[in-house]
């Protein structure tokens, strides 16, 4: 199968969704910066068949017990439908295969009208698959989805062949097992697909290792222990609150270990010992979504880490003055961020150090360098008041730009450097730089018209005892002087945001006009944004340790 068949056959597979009677618009629910525990009772959880195919020792897997709900697609569909035929026009331009504009075309023109479930299946696919994406070690990379019928699908790739003037390869044979190969040109590496058990398979890797693999990509082969049962999976989902939509790990001492066989390097004895001693430290990272809900959805990244380092961890925590006030009212973008600076950077410190002991045991000479030079980097305190910096809050209300420029016309926000001694820092960071000193900002905890910038909006600074602050445009001065002020009484998280991803889609569409004028390619992609607008809502984002780990959460409400 030549690259134009992979091609398609990688958009239809994406291309799997469904719509279905349209009804009423829920009201969104309100984003939240945590996102709450999905509820799911695992003992009635059905592990999908392609799970059989995945060992127990891949060291990553991202997997779906249960298929994105139908309603997702469909708001998608309603969404960015109207932008698909010309971004499948542009997608086949910039394919190098002679022809691809064709194939691109043929595509659309086989799912047009086919954008529900009953269509979908007379296509070979599911409404409603799941999927594994894992790895046979590091690499070969295998993705796995299910699919209705198998003949269907390879009828549909016919089709569309046909309709583009393509001549399909003919398929290879192994173990009854039909499939086409993509080799590189120079040999080197190989991509597989095939058609069976109600799966499509997409494999990549090194020629060798792809070949050495072969059985079990295709299924005829199983591994000695697999995923079958899903407990490593559920076992995640209940221990860290994800839902079954979407579930993945990535293993520390695996990936490593298996890094090193795939780069030719296996570990040695000590090698081995230093990288379990990393792996207990630090054991994997897991993901998930929470909730897929068909107003809001949510989900998060887990960095698991040993308890004494949770520990260490909470107590880089600290007060951010502003923050709760910057984050009030529906900003357009809020962000900050917090950390007891010179705590983080001892805690940086070890993580260096403990870095480069896998690197002398490994005898990987350029992770020691690295570990050293990051290690030296860090070894040297802050100057005094800048160790007293605590956290940055950035707030903005509006923004706009004119016809002719990507310089903003108007912002209406403020931003705020917290300090557990703002005046000192301020002292410090005007010594460092003296053309601070002529903006007209003083120390005297009030704000004040800053001078001399050129920009097309007034901007006021201040510096009170706990924060540095600057207010833009005609609402910044207010919201500066709110929060030179400010008082915080509880810590904070390292970090959280909230923004209006809607408007932000708008300002990237309205930006890429001003830079890209009338670039085909751009407008495509403008026209997608300005779909997405009408799909998303607000969003929030944090990053904090939690129970188990350093832990990112995110939440976005659907339209």
């Amino acid at each position: 199968m030549d690259r134009r068949s992979l091609a398609l056959v990688a958009v239809l597979a994406s291309a799997v969704a469904c719509e279905k009677k349209t009804r009423t618009a829920p009201t969104p629910a309100p984003v939240e910066v945590v996102a709450k525990p999905a509820v799911v009772d695992v003992s009635r959880l059905t592990a999908p068949a392609l799970f059989a195919s995945v060992p127990t020792d891949t060291p990553y897997m991202l997997a779906a017990f249960e298929a994105i709900p139908l309603e997702y697609y469909a708001k998608f569909k309603r969404a960015i439908g109207p932008a698909m035929g010309s971004a499948f026009a542009q997608l086949g331009t910039l394919m190098e295969d002679e022809g691809a504009d064709r194939v691109m075309t043929a595509i659309a023109q086989e799912l047009e009208g086919k954008w529900d479930a009953k269509g979908l299946e007379s296509l070979g696919f599911t409404a409603s698959p799941r999927f594994a994406l894992y790895g046979l070690g590091v690499a070969p990379v295998v993705f796995r989805i299910e699919v209705r019928d198998d003949k269907a699908v390879l009828a549909t790739i016919d089709r569309i062949a046909q309709r583009a003037g393509v001549t399909l390869t003919a398929p290879q044979t192994q173990d009854a097992r039909s499939f086409w190969r993509k080799q590189s040109k120079d040999g080197e590496t190989a991509s597989i697909l095939a058609l069976a058990d109600k799966q499509l398979v997409v494999a990549f890797g090194r020629t060798a290792e792809i070949d050495k693999n072969l059985g079990l990509i295709l299924g005829s082969e199983k591994p000695q222990a697999s995923m079958a049962s899903g407990k490593a999976l559920t076992d995640i989902m209940v221990k860290h609150g994800f839902g079954p939509h979407l579930i993945g790990f990535v293993d520390t001492r695996k990936m490593i270990t298996q890094g090193m066989e795939f780069a030719g390097q296996p570990p040695s004895p000590a090698c081995t010992m230093e990288i379990a001693r990393l792996g207990a430290r630090v054991p994997r990272a897991v993901m998930g979504y929470t909730l897929l809900g068909t107003s809001v959805a949510s989900g998060g990244a887990i960095l698991e880490l040993a308890p004494d380092l949770v520990a260490q961890l909470q107590g880089l925590r600290t007060q951010v003055p502003g923050l709760t006030e910057a984050v009030a009212g529906k900003p357009m973008f809020a962000v900050g961020f917090g950390i007891q600076i010179d705590g983080a950077r001892k805690l940086a410190l070890e993580a260096a150090a403990a870095v480069r002991r896998l690197g002398e045991a490994c005898e990987l000479a350029k992770l020691v360098e690295q570990a050293a030079d990051a290690g030296d980097t860090l070894s040297r305190p802050l100057p005094g008041p800048l160790a007293t910096m605590t956290g940055l809050v950035m707030a903005v209300h509006e923004i706009s730009f004119g016809t002719s420029s990507p310089v903003p016309d108007k912002i209406e926000g403020y931003a705020a450097l917290t300090s557990t001694n703002a005046q000192a820092l301020w002292g410090q960071l005007e010594a460092d730089e003296p053309k601070l000193g002529k903006l007209g900002i003083r120390a005297d905890g009030r704000v004040h018209a800053v001078t001399g910038l050129g920009v097309p909006f007034p901007i006021h600074g201040g510096v009170g005892e706990r924060a540095i602050v600057l207010g833009i445009g005609t609402k910044g001065k207010p919201l500066a002087e709110s929060a030179i002020g400010a008082r915080a009484t509880t810590s904070a998280p390292f970090m959280v945001m909230t923004y209006d991803y809607g408007k932000f889609l708008e300002l990237q569409s309205q930006l890429s006009l001003l830079v890209g004028g009338a670039d085909p390619l751009q407008e495509v992609e403008r026209k997608l944004n300005e779909g997405l607008a009408t799909l998303f809502g607000r969003a929030a984002a944090s990053l904090d340790v939690g129970t188990h780990g350093l832990a990112f959460w995110g939440t976005i409400e659907m339209k």
